[in-house]
């Protein structure tokens, strides 16, 4: 069974300006008769407003000239177009829900006259023209942020920012400004009346919608656009918007062409803001020069670096990392500078180690010399066993050295020819002097 449509009572609220029926406002979305509906309520609407407007008019005139006696009467007559327009509107709009229902069709919706000057505006241009006008129901193919258009969020977002505190945002203030963003470029109408407005805080929350939007180079040709209004506000906001479209370095070349052409705006104020976002890109494209210029040298220091190192030039390859780190300090840099001092060390505890040796060596030439000379003056002087002594001390500095081998035959060969000496005789009590004896 399909939904049923709306009631009477339920589209006349909705005509009058009230969305607090969450579930009629649902229902619009998906339901083209009701969509249809409402439209031709609203118009028969307008149309009754546009001739009620002369009779209310006159009673007002006529209740404020001087000497007006019959007020009663003159009541009674104002009113008397009330009752029958009030009746008239009743009859239409049975009419027009009774065709819907069984037809299926709307009625052709009555044309307002507009003024000259309403008729020449763009859409653009009309955005936020009527402040008091109630925001929108969406349609079916509008988008919209938990259910709401850009539409009522933007109304909403003015609301809190005019009876908000100064340099004060509301968490509801706020929350709309994060759904325009999120809206993004189907909520630039809506920033666009934002920029429009003489308050101050509207135009920090577009500009804070602008930079939060994510915008794409498919959003030049539409932004571009903007620049074509006869509305200088609305100019002054394309200029913006493509300020924030040249940040991205795909786009920055075309921008620069938009906003120069835009210093030849009749507005002042728009050729201002346009050489400002101009400057801005300037600056933004020296510095990425910059940087690349910076990046390149970077990446030259460090390769030289590193060659240095390899050849163990560790003075050289630490002067040139040093350059390098401070164009960026990166972990890249820190890794070279720590291999490099901890080569340095390695290369200088080695050179101490082999220095040491190279000491300890000679001190050990010098003690061995020493020896073999303390040997041969023993051997010379027939002390034997001192030359052995000093002998066996060469052999545990140098075993094999070819002058204590020399030393130690020479004093091997002088031992050899010495006899063997003979076993000394004990005295005895008596021993012959002669032919006499001696007695104890």
């Amino acid at each position: 069974m399909s939904e049923p449509h709306l009631t009477g009572i339920a589209l006349e609220a909705l005509a009058a300006g009230d969305n607090t029926d969450f579930n009629a406002v649902a229902h619009l979305q998906s339901c083209a008769r009701c969509r249809a509906a409402l439209a031709a309520m609203r118009d028969e609407n307008q149309l009754f407003a546009a001739e009620l407007a002369p009779s209310i008019s006159q009673e007002q005139n006529a209740m404020t000239t001087p000497g007006a006696t019959t007020i009663s009467k003159l009541s009674r007559q104002s009113h008397l177009p009330l009752v029958f327009y009030a009746a008239a509107a009743s009859v239409m709009l049975v009419a027009a829900l009774g065709m819907i229902y069984f037809t299926g069709q709307a009625p052709t919706p009555v044309p307002i006259k507009k003024t000259v000057a309403e008729s020449a505006k763009t859409p653009l241009e009309k955005v936020g023209d009527d402040k008091t006008k109630s925001a929108e129901i969406p349609n079916a193919e509008e988008s919209v942020f938990e259910g709401t258009t850009a539409a009522n969020w933007e109304a909403q977002l003015e609301k809190e920012l005019a009876n908000g505190k100064d340099g004060q945002l509301s968490k509801l203030a706020a929350k709309c400004i994060h759904a325009l963003s999120v809206l993004g470029r189907d909520a630039l109408p809506q920033v666009i009346k934002l920029m429009r407005s003489p308050d101050v805080a509207c135009n920090e929350s577009a500009m804070t919608i602008i930079q939060n939007i994510q915008f794409e180079k498919d959003d030049l040709p539409r932004v571009a656009e903007f620049l074509k209004s006869d509305d200088y506000a609305t100019r002054k906001a394309g200029v913006q918007i493509l300020a924030t479209l040249g940040q991205s370095p795909d786009l920055t070349a075309a921008v620069r062409d938009l906003l120069q052409s835009v210093l030849k705006d009749r507005d002042k104020a728009v050729v201002e803001v346009a050489r400002q976002a101009l400057d801005e890109i300037d600056t933004r494209t020296h510095a990425v020069e910059a940087e690349k210029a910076n990046e390149a040298e970077r990446v030259k220091l460090l390769t030289t670096a590193r060659d240095a190192l390899k050849g163990k030039l560790y003075d050289e390859a630490l002067a040139l990392t040093m350059k390098a780190q401070k164009l960026k300090p990166d972990a890249e840099t820190e890794q070279l500078l720590v291999a490099i001092v901890e080569s340095k060390k390695k290369e200088q505890l080695d050179a101490d180690v082999h220095a040491k040796l190279i000491q300890d060596e000679k001190r050990r030439r010098e003690e061995f010399a020493k020896l073999i000379e303390t040997g041969r003056t023993a051997l010379q002087s027939g002390d034997n066993e001192s030359c052995l002594k000093a002998v066996e001390a060469a052999r545990k500095l140098y075993a094999n050295d070819p002058a204590v081998e020399d030393l130690f035959r020479s004093v091997k060969s002088k031992m050899s020819k010495i006899p063997a000496e003979q076993p000394r005789q004990t005295p005895t009590k008596k021993s012959v002097v002669g032919e006499q004896s001696i007695d104890d």
